[in-house]
């Protein structure tokens, strides 16, 4: 099997999960707890379900980009969905699997939410929650699910277009390869912050603040991306997020704690054992 091929199946199955685990989960909650009876709780799952729309689209864009470009050696082909470490983005990142940035990410992002914790800090931004009549479990999952993939869908096809743009430019007036890297860069960390500040605008209005840092946490996901190539860094970024700030309306910083050494010890062990102590990815049966 083709390169290209065995990019196009890992970029659907990426797709795929994601979507089970973002929209489908949420969707099951809804239905088995009755949260749907509410017109309240079923309003704010068809706003945010939207999402998936902007998911299968940035499915789309990306395999779109790789029959425009075949083999485009000074561009590149990546809308930095499911391009790790392929240029515009940092190479180092060129031989790790979906999962395995999945794993990392979630190593890192749980150790920096662990000092959140600590310090009695409930989120990286301050981001509200979605009203539910769930119980406590049912409520924190829904929310942590929905939200960030919702979000982040928008923000993946965001990013896409305006790679396939620039692309598009840059080979209609053959600039050179460090001009688009520049302005590839340039454009996407721009928008990003643009993006996180437009969807959380009419939440914030009224604090300058939130707006400040929300548009910080935007931007640095505009970095995560660029940097990895992938759609899943950032995510995992929003997911613990929104879940540590969830699960502390229920229970305590100190049961939070535990949970998040839990959280980091199982994404350590597994991690280890699948792919030892690098970056370099081994071959894993059904990865």
């Amino acid at each position: 099997m083709s390169d290209k091929k065995q990019l196009i199946i890992r970029a659907l199955l990426q797709t795929l999960v994601i979507g089970v685990i973002g929209f489908l989960l949420s969707l099951f909650i809804g239905l088995s707890q009755g949260g749907f009876d509410s017109f309240e709780i079923l309003n704010q799952y068809n706003f945010y379900i939207s999402g998936s729309f902007f998911l299968l689209l940035t499915f789309m864009a990306f395999i779109t980009e790789q029959v425009i470009t075949k083999d485009d050696s000074k561009y590149g082909n990546s809308v930095a969905y499911v391009s790790n470490g392929k240029f515009p983005h940092l190479s180092i990142f060129k031989d790790t699997s979906p999962f395995q940035l999945f794993l990392l990410s979630l190593i890192f992002f749980s150790i920096v939410g662990f000092f959140f914790v600590q310090t009695n800090q409930t989120t990286f931004t301050g981001l509200a929650v979605l009203e539910q009549q769930f119980t406590a479990t049912s409520s924190v999952l829904f929310s942590s699910a929905l939200i960030p993939i919702s979000e982040n869908a928008g923000f993946a096809l965001m990013i896409a277009l305006i790679l396939i743009f620039l692309k598009v430019a840059a080979r209609k007036y053959n600039w050179g390869k460090t001009n688009y890297l520049l302005v590839s860069w340039s454009t996407v960390l721009v928008s990003s912050g643009l993006y996180g500040y437009s969807v959380h605008l009419l939440r914030y209005v009224n604090s300058s603040v939130a707006l400040g840092t929300v548009w910080l946490f935007w931007t640095i996901g505009g970095i995560l991306t660029m940097a990895t190539g992938s759609f899943i860094p950032f995510w995992v970024m929003h997911l613990i997020n929104n879940f540590l700030f969830d699960i502390q309306r229920y229970i305590s910083n100190d049961t939070t704690i535990f949970i998040m050494i839990g959280l980091l010890l199982l994404s350590i062990v597994t991690y280890i054992y699948l792919y030892g102590f690098t970056l370099k990815s081994k071959k894993v049966t059904n990865e």
